[in-house]
């Protein structure tokens, strides 16, 4: 079974998602590349002590591949606050150890205030007149500056670079937002080369009550159930996996569907063929997959098994398929999806009608034997 799951990295989430990545639109019938998740950014460990991040703090999502590097590429914005703290983090799309990048963040929270980001450099500005600027240079040197370039050490508590997870945080005092009314304010990442002249990256600016809602973002995880045979429920349970590089650990889907249910994080599945769901209800391992997808935390996505929609077949045979593979999931009270999966398909623009006629709002599509064959079929 392959598992889509839109979290980031572990168990660190960036974006609150509900949607898909939409690629085409073809005879009215969605198209798309990626498949359909839902989940909040949720449960994302913050270091040094500050607080969880959550969904709502999810202040403004960039699009990535517009930065000259993916090491400087801000892709998200957070911000929170308690009585006594600002919290603020900043993902990047491919944060690494040696990145070479200096961050700032303006906030602008009252009438008038600076856009240079450097006093005398009119190249490096901001699009918002801010009051305050916390600048991370290059991971090691962190500074509070005011809109007269008066650095402020006292405001700054504490960082955190998360190579691994592709973030960085940071907090500062509360105090630092001097003659503040209390309103939300605007923030604005921005991202350069170390000691550069030039930016890299311009997040748009943000205000700290928006919420962005939704994001898209899919982890792939291949493989991982086998649901036929009696071996099956050992690759549930994580027996099966060859742990010789992750000795004590278990990666079985069990541990996958218990991060779900613990943090709240709904997920669709893909390649549950029929005969999979068969052999999940003799182990009973259906009776947890009904009762998640009845608090709409799975999706299981409607799908045949192998050699169907290929071009050599009668043209009744997909739909025919389609209608029987509905009446068995619901002969054993699997919910049926709106999304549709060819499996291994070699999808035609008839194909997608015929899906679109069998009630799917929308498809998960790969071309796997195409790739495979190196045979792309055009019609």
């Amino acid at each position: 079974m392959c598992v889509y799951l839109k979290v980031v990295k572990e168990n660190n989430l960036k974006a609150n998602t509900t949607g898909l990545i939409k690629i085409a639109l073809l005879a009215g019938l969605t198209l798309y590349q990626i498949a359909l998740v839902d989940h909040r950014a949720s449960a994302a460990p913050a270091s040094n002590n500050q607080p969880l991040w959550e969904h709502q703090d999810l202040k403004c999502l960039d699009p990535w591949g517009d930065s000259d590097s993916n090491v400087r590429d801000a892709v998200a914005v957070y911000s929170k606050s308690d009585i006594n703290f600002f919290y603020f983090r900043v993902d990047i799309l491919d944060l690494t150890n040696e990145s070479d990048i200096d961050l700032y963040l303006a906030i602008d929270y009252k009438d008038g205030g600076n856009t240079k980001l450097i006093n005398g450099n009119s190249d490096l500005s901001s699009d918002i007149q801010w009051d305050l600027l916390v600048a991370l240079n290059n991971k090691t040197e962190h500074k509070v500056l005011d809109s007269s370039y008066v650095d402020h050490p006292e405001y700054f508590n504490n960082s955190d670079y998360q190579s691994e997870l592709d973030f960085t945080e940071f907090s500062i005092s509360r105090d630092a937002l001097v003659d503040w009314d209390g309103s939300p304010f605007t923030v604005q990442v921005i991202a350069i080369p170390h000691s550069s002249t030039y930016i890299s990256d311009k997040t748009s600016p943000a205000a700290t009550d928006a919420s962005t809602g939704r994001a898209k973002l899919v982890l792939v995880f291949g493989n991982m159930f086998i649901g036929y045979g009696p071996h099956a429920i050992s690759w549930y349970d994580g027996f099966a996996m060859d742990s010789a590089n992750r000795k004590g650990e278990r990666r079985g889907l069990r541990y996958l569907l218990d991060a779900v249910e613990k943090y709240g994080i709904p997920l669709t599945t893909v390649d549950a063929q029929l005969e999979i769901l068969l052999g999940l209800e003799y182990l009973g391992i259906n009776d947890r997959l009904r009762g998640m997808a009845g608090k709409d935390l799975l999706d299981i996505v409607d799908t045949l098994s192998y050699a169907f929609f290929m071009p050599w077949q009668p043209e009744d045979v997909d739909t025919r398929a389609i209608s029987r593979a509905k009446t068995a999931r619901q002969a054993i009270s699997i919910p049926l999806s709106e999304i549709f999966y060819p499996y291994e398909a070699m999808l035609t623009a008839g194909d997608l009608n015929t899906i679109k006629k069998a009630g799917y709002k929308a498809i998960f599509g790969i071309d796997r034997y195409r790739y495979w064959l190196d045979d792309w079929i055009t019609d």
